[in-house]
């Protein structure tokens, strides 16, 4: 199972609103949480379960405009963990993989500047 979700919502600091949260958090983070939840015992029946959790490098590199999805990816790492130690006895790996900067909207939504730098981030 691999869960690839994210979205390209970003609002700077100070201009975050109830519901913004609600669909950033919703797909970066309880999105594929519950996914898991449900698929588990499905999960559980297999003999080679495995769950990828795609969390992107903003969990660990953030910007004053992507702070929503930072906080998600991070919290869908921290669930990954969880999920190992919770499942490693059922047989069902959990991993995350954290893809450095793409070239995609979300990317384009920061100053100049961050776009610039996150490019150097990532290995040629």
């Amino acid at each position: 199972m691999v869960n690839n979700a994210a979205n390209a919502l970003a609002l700077p600091l100070g201009h975050l609103t109830p519901e913004a949260w609600e669909a950033s958090l919703g797909t970066n983070l309880r999105g594929p949480v519950f996914l898991v939840e449900r698929a588990l015992p499905h999960l559980e029946r297999s003999h080679h379960a495995a769950v990828l959790n795609v969390i992107s490098a903003g969990a660990f590199l953030f910007s004053a405009n992507t702070a929503m999805y930072s906080a998600a990816k991070a919290g869908l790492m921290a669930m990954t963990r969880s999920m190992a130690a919770a499942y490693a006895s059922k047989r069902i790996r959990v991993n995350a993989l954290a893809p450095g900067t793409v070239d995609t909207d979300m990317v384009h939504n920061n100053p100049p500047e961050v776009v610039a730098s996150n490019g150097g981030l990532t290995p040629h």
